[in-house]
């Protein structure tokens, strides 16, 4: 997650593999705040994991992400690719 709480970076040995706004990327509403951010980044296994992959049809790894409107989802950690998932 980069320091302004809204962007999330993949690195491989020092070079940026992709750079996401996944709130923007996903053309999501403004829910409680208007300029949401990441709070939450956890990685993905097991049950969950197959659950995902089963789901959006992709691979993994995974990452969740939440956002301190109650928004979250997931991040396609190979391609940056965020899936929303819903809101409380």
């Amino acid at each position: 997650m980069e320091s302004d709480g809204r962007h999330i970076a993949a690195l491989k040995a020092g070079s940026l593999l992709w750079l996401r706004n996944p709130f923007v990327d996903q053309n999501l509403c403004p829910y409680r705040t208007e300029r949401p951010i990441i709070v939450r980044v956890l990685p993905v296994s097991g049950a969950r994991e197959g659950e995902i992959m089963k789901a959006w049809k992709r691979e993994g790894p995974f990452v969740e992400i939440y956002f301190d409107t109650s928004q979250f989802g997931v991040v396609d950690t190979k391609t940056g690719d965020f899936l929303f998932e819903g809101q409380n």
